[in-house]
């Protein structure tokens, strides 16, 4: 039987932890997209803490949305990015595409300060995930990493289905 997966998410002292409970997917990521954006375009001061000390797997949709949080962190001079969970997961989750060394990684998630809020997957139009999921892929394809290849050939080919 899969994993059911939970995206929750909650205040901190000093931004906010995004937690993902079992697989993180291309269903679950346009949520997360959408709350780090809420919270970026709120807060320009803040630290987003992805926690995946609970989850078990994360497809290259969700790894490149990730990579789009980490870039518009990396936009805003006083966000941080920080992704959360032991150097056995990390190195089972993130080191097959090397993201491992790009993303600031920590093993302690930060308490929450507030109360924990579900992240449902939000329903998009048809064009629109496949824009999302093209979009993460593009993100992805411009790395070095050992599966640099196979995220172009995505991305041609959703590139060509979406007409883009």
């Amino acid at each position: 039987m899969p994993t059911q997966t939970v995206i929750l998410a909650c205040r901190t002292d000093h931004g906010y932890v995004i937690r993902i409970e079992g697989r993180g997917t291309m269903r679950e990521s346009p949520a997360v997209r959408e709350f780090a954006a809420q919270c970026l375009d709120q807060q320009r001061e803040l630290t987003i803490s992805v926690d995946l000390s609970a989850c078990d797997y994360l497809d290259s949709t969700f790894l490149g949305c990730l990579v789009g949080v980490h870039r518009r962190c990396r936009s805003e001079p006083l966000a941080q990015l920080f992704v959360c969970c032991d150097l056995g997961r990390r190195q089972r989750l993130l080191g097959p595409t090397r993201l491992d060394t790009l993303f600031r990684c920590v093993e302690i998630t930060p308490e929450p300060a507030g109360p924990w809020v579900a992240l449902p997957p939000p329903e998009l139009e048809k064009r629109d995930f496949g824009l999302h999921v093209l979009e993460c892929h593009e993100r992805l394809s411009e790395l070095e990493c050992p599966s640099t290849g196979a995220f172009k050939a995505v991305v041609e080919q959703l590139s060509r289905e979406l007409g883009r």
